[in-house]
């Protein structure tokens, strides 16, 4: 659902309770870990830095991706901010902070971006915020699941071509589907929302609020942390993400992940961008 700025002002007048917390943050295969996390007093999220197809690097040799999670989190851990207010801030400061850089803003390419999914817990229900491909998924005490966000989707047409041509290529997709990659990043924030110093990234925020009742477990991820599919036009297995979750946490799910990406080096079987993508999580306990 995509909400009204005072949407995200709603204020509780209950106490937080402070949940257990689990985190997991870890490289993928790429050269910097382009995702943060947040934990605050009640606020808890992870941002995803989107790798640049510019090979620029800048403040201590790093990437616009890394840049753009890292001014995130730092929004989003003020809690005297909304929500909604902590996005308007990040948003500026990406821009800011990139132009000072020498970033061109008519360059797509070399812009600063990063997906996000934050939570903020209010006693009796969560807020939550997100954009782009990180997700939420509420876990019930009766075993139920909700998954509180929806898929951007902005990266299906390339998989789907990578799935097709795959089996009878010997490069790898970042090489073969180079044109493909660089059309869907000419279409931030008017096909699929980033924060990345556009405005319009605002009208793509997703957002809202879940009761707390009944509810188990609150997780929060970047997309390294997705189930790999063989077919890209699958919908998530929440039933074994939440089934591996409860098995052994965050480090179940990385395992399993990992283990699953190792024997498709090659992004063929399971298609995808890289060998193992950063991956960011919060998992609350309640």
């Amino acid at each position: 659902m995509y909400l009204s700025p005072q949407d995200f002002f709603y204020t509780s007048n209950f106490t937080a309770k402070k949940p257990s917390i689990e985190t997991l943050l870890e490289k993928g295969s790429g050269a910097t870990n382009e995702d943060c996390i947040v934990i605050g007093e009640t606020t808890y999220g992870v941002f995803d830095g989107a790798t640049s197809l510019s090979p620029s690097v800048f403040q201590g040799n790093l990437t616009g991706g890394r840049l753009a999670a890292e001014t995130c989190a730092a929004a989003f851990n003020d809690e005297t901010l909304s929500l909604f207010q902590a996005a308007v801030w990040a948003t500026q400061e990406i821009r800011r902070k990139a132009v000072a850089c020498g970033v061109d803003y008519q360059r797509k390419e070399q812009i600063w971006s990063a997906s996000g999914a934050v939570v903020r817990l209010h006693g009796d229900h969560l807020d939550w915020c997100q954009i782009g491909d990180c997700h939420i998924v509420a876990i019930f005490s009766d075993g139920s699941y909700r998954l509180l966000t929806e898929d951007s989707g902005q990266d299906l047409p390339t998989l789907r071509k990578w799935k097709e041509i795959a089996p009878r290529s010997s490069g790898t997709i970042m090489e073969h589907l180079a044109d493909d990659i660089q059309a869907v990043r000419q279409t931030m924030n008017n096909a699929y929302g980033v924060l990345n110093g556009e405005v319009e990234a605002l009208d793509f925020l997703q957002s809202g609020s879940q009761s707390l009742d009944n509810v188990r477990n609150v997780l929060v991820y970047s997309d390294g942390l997705m189930l790999p599919q063989r077919n890209p036009e699958s919908q998530q297995d929440l039933e074994m993400f939440v089934s591996l979750y409860k098995r052994g946490g965050l480090s179940c799910l990385r395992d399993h992940i990992r283990g699953k990406q190792l024997e498709d080096i090659g992004c063929r079987k399971y298609p995808r961008f890289k060998t193992h993508d950063d991956i960011s999580a919060v998992a609350l306990s309640l």
